[in-house]
C-alpha cells in the first residue's frame, strides 16, 4: 500500500488541512484521508507498514499555509 504526495486531490489537501495536529489519532486520520480507506482499514494495516505511510506523509505538510510540495489537479 502506498500513496502518491504529489497526486492528492485538491480535495483531500482540503480535509487533511481540517484535522487537529495535535490530535491522538492525526496520524490515523490522515492516512485515512490520503489513501482514500476507512479509519478502521487504517488501524488493521501491519504496524510495519503504517509506520512507512507515515515517514511518507511527513514529506507532505499539510498543516502549512502553503504546500512543499506541487498539487497537480487530477480529472
Amino acid at each position: 500500500m502506498d500513496f502518491n504526495q504529489n497526486k492528492i486531490t485538491i480535495e483531500q489537501y482540503l480535509e487533511a488541512k481540517k484535522l487537529d495536529s495535535e490530535s491522538e489519532n492525526y496520524s490515523i486520520e490522515l492516512l485515512s484521508i490520503l489513501l482514500d480507506i476507512s479509519i478502521d482499514e487504517v488501524e488493521e494495516l501491519d504496524f510495519e507498514v503504517f509506520e512507512k505511510l507515515i515517514e511518507q506523509t511527513n514529506k507532505l505538510d499539510v498543516q502549512n499555509k502553503i504546500p512543499k510540495t506541487k498539487l497537480h489537479i487530477l480529472d
